[in-house]
């Protein structure tokens, strides 16, 4: 009975030690991750080469110094420094890049940094969150400007009176 009990206590323990080695590994074998040591982002692989250039070329800008960066599988983090002049440079060409969304966000930051950028490579999305506690960014002057796509409907809206236009004839009845 005992030898039984033996043989079902450890059959317990190396089942336990499978499972526990199975389930705990591969969670940190499929992570990818490191620090940057310049500005860069990972992009899908639909994305195209042209807007690639294009993301790239903002976050290299001259007027922005790069800080410090970091990644996770298609996850980054950079952080820069700079007066208001620079980070409202960057947002404004980030937010011309095709086929890229923009956000921005104020926040106090403990960082030695005066915004930091995070981007998300499989939705090609990039989010700015300018630190409140900069001495070189002044909230006031900052300035970001979006435009969204054309109108693809049958309807579209006259500049001069702000109203839908078809291309339809007008009704005589009235």
């Amino acid at each position: 009975m005992q030898s039984r009990q033996f043989k079902l206590s450890a059959l317990v323990v190396i089942l336990l030690g499978i499972l526990t080695t199975s389930f705990a590994q591969p969670n940190s074998a499929f992570a990818l991750g490191g620090k940057l040591d310049s500005p860069g982002v990972a992009f899908s692989s639909n994305y195209l080469q042209a807007a690639q250039k294009q993301v790239m070329a903002a976050l290299e800008r001259k007027e922005c110094k790069f800080v410090s960066g970091s990644f996770v599988n298609w996850f980054t983090t950079l952080r820069y420094a700079g007066d208001t002049n620079a980070v409202n440079l960057m947002a404004n060409d980030l937010a011309k890049c095709p086929g890229t969304t923009v956000t921005v966000t104020f926040k106090r930051l403990d960082e030695k940094c005066d915004w930091t950028l995070f981007h998300v490579a499989n939705e090609n999305s990039i989010h700015i969150q300018i630190n409140l506690n900069s001495q070189q960014i002044d909230i006031e002057k900052f300035t970001f400007s979006a435009k969204g796509p054309k109108l693809k409907s049958e309807f579209q809206v006259s500049p001069q009176t702000q109203t839908p236009k078809t291309d339809e004839a007008p009704n005589k009845s009235d």
